[in-house]
């Protein structure tokens, strides 16, 4: 398997996953894409930490992953009903399977935050769940 796509492949279990979250309408991973309907969820690549234990061994990988959650363009009537649920229902699907599928050895969450999501000049209402991946390429 190449780099590209290990890669990748964590970032499309990471995608499967999410779009299971029935309140979103919209999951985008990596492409361009028109904001078209919200709730909608932008899972953005991130950077990896690459260690080496001993010369010549697999390379332990640490991935970072950021879901960007939009929920509306105004303020919520409640935002632990309208932006904290989906954010929790992110969370909770992704770490159903720890491992992704086999891909990795373990994906944990690394920070949850209901905010203001800035997207083409305009404000929603919305947060960011992050998560570490830890995996071994060899």
């Amino acid at each position: 398997m190449t780099y590209h796509a290990f890669y990748e492949g964590v970032y499309d279990a990471v995608r499967a996953a999410v779009a299971t979250v029935t309140a979103l309408k919209q999951v985008v991973c990596g492409e361009r894409f028109v904001l078209q309907d919200t709730p909608c969820a932008i899972i953005n690549p991130g950077e990896v930490a690459i260690t080496q234990e001993d010369a010549g061994s697999a390379l332990y990988n640490a991935v970072a992953i950021e879901v960007v959650l939009i929920v509306r363009e105004n303020e919520p009537d409640d935002w632990f009903d309208e932006v904290v649920e989906v954010l929790g229902d992110i969370l909770d699907a992704v770490i159903v399977d720890r491992t992704l599928g086999g891909l990795v050895l373990d994906v944990a969450p690394t920070g949850f935050a209901p905010a203001e999501i800035r997207v083409a000049n305009r404000l929603y209402s919305g947060g960011v769940v992050t998560f570490m991946a830890l995996a071994v390429y060899e």
